[in-house]
This record gives C-alpha cells, structure tokens and sequence, in this order.
C-alpha cells in the first residue's frame, strides 16, 4: 500500500509495479491522478490511521510506505497494528515532529544546529539574539510538507517579514530557531525495504 496518490506518486507506483508488487494507492481525493495506474485504489485520507488501517486489512497488505512526511505517522502505525515491517510509530512522531526531533538528537548527543523555540515575537526575537545571523525559522510542528515555512534571515531588518512566513502554514504558530548551516547539498532519501531487499 503506497500512501497518497496524487500525480506525484505517478512514478513511485510504477516503479513498484515494475519491481513486481501488486500496488493499493491510498488518497483521501476520490480523483487523484494515479488511481489510474495503481493495481487498486482505496479513498482514505493518508492521516486518517483507522480508516487506513481497515482498508490495509482488506486488502491484506504485505507492506505499506509513505513518499512523503504526511502519511509516516500513519504507516508505521498500521505497520505496527499488523507486524509489517517498518519503523517503530515512536521513530515516525520523531522524524516528522522537527522540534521532538532536535530535543531527541540533543538528548542522544547527535550534532545539530544550535536551537532555540520561540512563540510569540519577543520569544523569537531573543531566540535570534541567542543564535545568531545568518538563521534559519521553521514551524516547530509543521508536518505536511516539511519545508513549509522554512526560511532563512540574513539579518535583522529581515526578521518581521520571516516570522510572519514561517508562522502562516499552520495553526501552531511555535517556531524553531536554528544556526543556519552553510550547504550546496540536501540530502532526502525514500525507499521501502521488503524481505532485505
């Protein structure tokens, strides 16, 4: 089961086809674009953890992966309801929640940015002091498109304008003040692992 179906799952479904899989494509949109391709399709939105959990029963899925960061929480979760493999619905709240995940990475001594968090105005603005320019402001809960609201601030004159981008994406308006890492690289890496293959 591949979560999420709208045109950009195009290639991913027919790459798992292609390496032999029968594909169920989950979208909560009854008209998404790869329907069309996938072996089945099911109706359901991807954060929807119950209703992807009956439609996985169903079909009596093998494995089930998400492309993006949106559906994560639900496909470990189903994962764990039905012993497929996958990562522990613990790991899924980390990596998809950026602010648990820098306060685990700091706890377990893993490097990262400098950060700081910061709700309201002044909050952000010593957070800034604390860290210093150049930095980097992003939704501390932000999940549905993990580069939503990010954006770096070169300096001062900058900062009304970023905290206002970064606080308009979703209801939680904390935000993560980071170090900004100097970088021609990003690095994303999606995959779904079946018997070790």
């Amino acid at each position: 089961m591949i979560l999420g179906a709208s045109r950009y799952y195009r290639k991913c479904i027919e790459s798992v086809q292609a390496a032999g899989f029968h594909v169920i494509a989950a979208d909560k949109n009854p008209e998404a674009d790869a329907f069309t391709i996938a072996d089945e399709s099911t109706v359901c939105d991807t954060i929807d953890k119950y209703g992807i959990l009956a439609a996985a029963k169903h079909y009596k899925i093998d494995g089930i992966v998400s492309v993006n960061d949106y559906g994560v929480p639900t496909a470990a979760f189903v994962a764990s309801k039905l012993n497929l493999p996958g990562i522990s619905e613990e790991a899924a709240f980390l990596s998809t929640d950026k602010k648990k995940m820098r306060e685990r990475w700091i706890k377990d001594g893993i490097p990262c940015p400098i950060v700081e968090v910061g709700l309201h105005h002044d909050e952000i603005k010593k957070a800034v002091d604390k860290v210093g320019y150049p930095c980097v402001l992003k939704p501390a809960h932000g999940i549905g498109g993990g580069s939503r609201g990010v954006i770096t601030v070169r300096n001062s004159s900058e900062l009304n304008k970023s905290i206002e981008h970064a606080q308009k994406y979703y209801d939680d308006k904390e935000l993560l003040i980071e170090s900004f890492i100097d970088s021609e690289f990003e690095h994303s890496a999606e995959c779904l692992v079946l018997n070790g293959k």
